[in-house]
């Protein structure tokens, strides 16, 4: 409005101008005169702006306004639908009715080497014809042997057959029944994909039973330090080893703890997110679709579940240890705190602690 103003008044004093020079008598502008030519302008410039926007002639002006808002680098926010029961402002979720549940599906989403192998096996015990014959899905396919490692389309294969036999694995769940999903390399990318969790969610609570979601974090330095152990079955060397995470957005051979969660194995950090949005969005991820969360805690995730689906107590075995050796210089280990640190893995792992695990409850 006001440019069109300015160019309006100012194609008034050009004719103003042209017709002084052209008449021999000075031209008088008279106070009324001057107003009238300000209402005019006013009027006929929201007369214009009007016809634009019928026709639609302002929409890239009002959009192109917007520039300098600070848009988030992932998807909007999922609305957290009335089936869950926690609150934005709680600590993590609770449960949904009385424990132990009935009938429902445990889905375990497995981070390489933080002792999921041992929970894997665990869980398939129950699913053994001679015990409870739980059903078991799982769909997952490793780039650890194949030239396939930076192939996105080979990933996003694999997580669209893992989502199509979980659409069907939570479905038909009788009164009683209980069955398990294990979710691993290459199933699924919660940062892009979390209403997945959601809608498999609804449809087992539509059928009077309960989703039990499941993860085992560990401590962040002793995860990448344990990673070593794959290093010459990948083809690489402790000096590119963690290289890539000098690149907020560089996919490396291996994910940390944080990356695995929101990435799996696919692109890392897509969005070129800084590590506080990071942090932010798997803390997110965790509050509102994670029943069971522990880092390093066997046990606790054990009793954790058992507490909720009331199976009797088979012992977790220890799978997938490693009995070699590894060594590392002072500068090597603190090279790589720093990198993590700088990933937002410290962060995250410090507000896991203190969210599931009471870290520093004795301050407050």
């Amino acid at each position: 409005i006001f440019i069109f103003f300015l160019v309006y008044c100012g194609c008034g004093s050009v004719l103003a101008t042209m017709a002084h020079s052209t008449a021999a008598k000075p031209i008088k502008r008279t106070r009324n005169s001057t107003a009238g030519l300000l209402l005019s302008a006013l009027f006929t410039s929201l007369l214009f702006f009007r016809l634009g926007l019928m026709t639609g002639c302002s929409s890239s002006w009002l959009n192109d306004s917007t520039h300098d808002v600070n848009y988030s680098s992932f998807l909007p926010t999922l609305s957290t639908s009335s089936l869950y029961t926690n609150k934005p402002n709680e600590k993590k979720r609770k449960p949904a009715g009385p424990l132990p549940y009935k009938c429902g599906v445990v889905f375990f989403y497995h981070i390489p080497s933080t002792g999921g192998a041992s929970i894997n096996m665990w869980l398939k015990k129950y699913s053994s014809p001679k015990l409870y014959n739980f059903a078991y899905f799982q769909h997952w396919k490793s780039d650890f042997h194949s030239g396939q490692a930076r192939d996105v389309s080979h990933a996003l294969e694999s997580e669209k057959n893992f989502t199509l036999g979980m659409d069907k694995h939570v479905e038909g769940l009788e009164a009683d029944e209980w069955r398990l999903a294990h979710c691993h390399i290459n199933s699924m990318y919660l940062n892009e994909t979390e209403y997945l969790l959601q809608k498999w969610r609804s449809t087992v609570e539509s059928q009077g039973c309960h989703m039990i979601n499941t993860i085992m974090l560990r401590d962040p330095l002793s995860h990448a330090l344990s990673l070593h152990k794959v290093i010459k079955r990948k083809r690489s060397n402790i000096e590119e080893w963690a290289a890539f995470l000098k690149n907020p957005a560089e996919r490396g051979l291996w994910a940390t703890n944080l990356d695995f969660l929101l990435y799996n194995k696919a692109r890392r950090n897509p969005h070129n997110a800084k590590k506080e949005e990071k942090v932010r969005r798997a803390m997110e991820i965790l509050q509102r679709n994670f029943d069971v969360v522990t880092v390093g805690d066997h046990d606790k995730f054990m009793n954790s579940v058992l507490e909720m689906t009331g199976w009797n107590r088979i012992e977790m075995p220890h799978a997938n240890t490693f009995k070699g050796e590894l060594n590392f210089t002072k500068k090597q280990v603190e090279n790589l705190q720093k990198l993590l640190r700088g990933n937002g893995d410290l962060d995250f792992m410090d507000a896991v602690r203190v969210r599931y695990n009471g870290y520093l409850d004795y301050l407050e």
